[in-house]
């Protein structure tokens, strides 16, 4: 098994070195720069000194959102399977922004994705849990029966979007059995969108830079009506938001239409992810559709390292308009040969 899976620029690690065991001496916070114990995770992996039969990873200690708590996961999911580990599956607890009783929102997740569905969950009785950094300054646990745990590996997946796809395949197996009958040959052609309000704001400092305007999305969105055109498909429009329905007004001049302020969780991420053209922001709950969608998925590139399968979302750009093409002409081979790449 071929381990060199990423290269880290030995700069840049020295630069995250220096800053962590700085603020370690000195008594601050480190968790900002967290991403030197990831990386040196990696190289201590590709160095083939970890024991890959003895060994597991997990991820756990995050108490946000369904859709940031899943990418993390999903970024241990990948880690592990890259480099031939074994994934302990973490069941969801107490997420936030539940919009049932807590108990019944986890489980409604958790039985959604299906995490757990290729992997053992953890069995605290039996099982070691060990800190990444406890286990990287402990060389003898390279060796040794122990579940590691870290928040997330997003510094890993950053670095090797590649390494996603498999994961991402076996997620969306799982999760379409589910939903088999929202996909039926007689089922409409489906635009589902992502427009995230409500906790960003363009006059925010702290999140305008996570805010996209309408003006972006309705251009993505008339680009791809405008490669569909040619192909006598009559597609449904679907803008999901935490917003207000005021800020979805742009949206109405467009035909077929519909908009979905503030619909349940659940529902808007199961619309996302049945659609035949899912168009995300920058946020985690769209990007984690986007994972669950094995179809055309349109992402804005601000927003972590897309899958290599996904469009980045620039409209102004002439490789946007091809690759759309592309994808159509792959997703609909009987339709799409009639649009025109002028």
């Amino acid at each position: 098994m071929d381990l060199q899976i990423v290269q880290i620029p030995s700069f840049l690690y020295i630069g995250y070195a220096t800053l962590y065991w700085l603020k370690k001496v000195m008594g601050l916070p480190t968790h900002m720069h967290r991403k030197f114990l990831m990386w040196k995770l990696i190289r201590t992996v590709q160095k083939g000194k970890i024991d890959r039969n003895k060994v597991k990873f997990t991820s756990m200690g995050k108490s946000d959102g369904a859709g940031a708590q899943a990418l993390a996961k999903f970024s241990a999911m990948c880690f592990a399977k890259a480099y031939g580990f074994g994934y302990i599956h973490v069941p969801f607890s107490k997420l936030a922004h539940a919009e049932q009783a807590s108990e019944v929102w986890d489980a409604s997740w958790e039985h959604l994705l299906q995490m757990h569905s290729h992997h053992p969950s953890l069995d605290v009785k039996s099982m070691k849990l060990v800190t990444l950094s406890d286990f990287l300054h402990n060389p003898q646990l390279w060796n040794t029966e122990v579940v590691v745990h870290e928040r997330h590996f997003h510094s890993f997946t950053e670095l090797a979007p590649a390494c996603c796809v498999d994961v991402a395949e076996e997620l969306q197996g799982a999760f379409l059995q589910q939903h088999a009958q929202l996909r039926q040959p007689t089922s409409p052609f489906k635009i589902l969108v992502h427009v995230r309000r409500g906790d960003v704001n363009v006059n925010d400092s702290q999140t305008k830079g996570r805010f996209t305007p309408n003006s972006q999305i309705l251009t993505v969105v008339e680009t791809v009506l405008a490669e569909i055109k040619n192909a006598a498909i009559d597609p449904e429009i679907h803008i999901h938001s935490n917003g207000h329905a005021e800020e979805l007004n742009d949206f109405l001049k467009f035909p077929n239409v519909h908009l979905h302020p503030q619909a349940p969780a659940l529902q808007a991420f199961t619309d996302l992810a049945t659609a035949d053209i899912l168009i995300s922001t920058q946020s985690d709950f769209s990007m984690l559709a986007g994972i669950y969608c094995p179809n055309i998925v349109i992402c804005d590139p601000r927003h972590r390292a897309p899958l290599p399968c996904w469009i980045p979302a620039k409209p102004d750009s002439p490789n946007f308009r091809l690759e759309l093409t592309k994808r159509l002409s792959q997703y609909l081979p009987d339709k799409v040969p009639s649009i025109s790449l002028e």
